[in-house]
């Protein structure tokens, strides 16, 4: 079965009837699910979860991917379908590629702090580090993680180190900038399945990372979390695939594969669902941008992003994309 054949796991009439339920917890709660209507939403959704597991494993597929891409073909081909793609070594020549590390940043910038956030405590939550306490951290295997960082937007000469030309020249015309974003862990430090309203180049500078990207067709399986917020969570039980009844649904999921070597440049499109795990230690950046297609390609949810939060939501958009706003929840 292809990611978009569904036909037995719901009808488009319970499908509607999920984002029917859905939108309406977003207006009348967040009650966590305990409200009438995120009931009736988490009952959909464990039906369909049922169905789920009456298919065998799926088969993880790899991403399209190339060593060159013209900005025409990324823009025909990709960008306006909204499809992920991965350009090995397109920022192999980048000064940070080959100078950023986590060591780099405690000797470069040892008194900067930066939000580390710790995956055990309720709500995700973090304490501020300096990048030398941080390194620290890495070296000794901690799981709490720098994600979603403005670093790049309140340090000034770091961009140096960027291409940011190769960038624009990729980047579709009609949109919105949003930001840029620092992440670095060590081995094993994840981010949860999530989706957001942005496009979003992400660049690995400094080890290996691995995504599994999923389509926005699977929002009804996934069932996420209504919290307000300016991306959307899986339900807790299917953030990560450690629980073993949930396990089996994660295994069920048919993920396309993408693994970032340092120099890579990968392509995440609007509302697609992905997990993401550090195989080293780690650091990338997200480059974030909001199409306007993105309000055509998938009309519910950028209406849950644009209405359903306070405060109003294209300021919490950017704010949060510059970390202005840190989330009541992290991915």
């Amino acid at each position: 079965m292809t990611q978009s054949d569904m036909s037995d796991l719901y009808s488009k009439t319970e499908k509607y009837l999920f984002y029917f339920y859905w939108y309406m917890e977003h207006l009348f709660g967040p009650h966590k699910g305990t409200g009438y209507f995120g009931q009736k939403k988490n009952a959909l959704a464990e039906r369909f979860q049922k169905r789920l597991l009456k298919r065998p494993k799926a088969q993880i597929t790899v991403i399209d991917t190339f060593t060159e891409l013209s900005e025409a073909d990324f823009h025909d081909k990709y960008a306006v379908h909204g499809k992920s793609v991965l350009i090995k070594g397109a920022a192999k020549n980048w000064p940070a590629v080959g100078k950023w590390s986590h060591h780099f940043f405690a000797e470069k910038y040892p008194n900067e702090t930066q939000p580390f956030v710790d995956p055990k405590t309720k709500g995700y939550g973090y304490k501020e580090l300096t990048f030398k306490e941080i390194a620290e951290e890495i070296d000794k295997g901690s799981q709490s993680y720098v994600k979603f960082s403005n670093f790049l937007h309140k340090t000034t000469g770091a961009e140096k180190d960027l291409d940011m030309e190769l960038l624009k020249s990729y980047r579709v015309v009609r949109n919105l900038e949003s930001g840029k974003q620092l992440f670095m862990g060590a081995k094993g430090t994840r981010s949860g399945i999530h989706a957001a309203l942005a496009n979003v180049f992400f660049v690995q500078i400094y080890g290996v990372k691995r995504w599994l990207l999923l389509s926005e067709e699977w929002t009804p399986l996934i069932n996420p979390q209504v919290d307000r917020q300016p991306h959307f969570l899986a339900q807790e039980e299917l953030l990560f695939p450690d629980d073993p009844t949930q396990k089996e649904i994660f295994e069920r999921l048919p993920f396309v594969d993408v693994v970032l070597d340092p120099g890579d440049l990968y392509f995440n499109p609007a509302f697609c669902w992905h997990y993401v795990e550090n195989l080293t230690p780690s650091i990338g950046i997200g480059f974030r941008w909001i199409p306007f297609r993105a309000a055509f390609k998938s009309p519910i949810l950028t209406s849950f992003i644009l209405l359903s939060m306070y405060p109003f939501s294209l300021i919490r958009v950017f704010g949060n994309a510059q970390g202005k706003y840190f989330p009541k929840r992290w991915p």
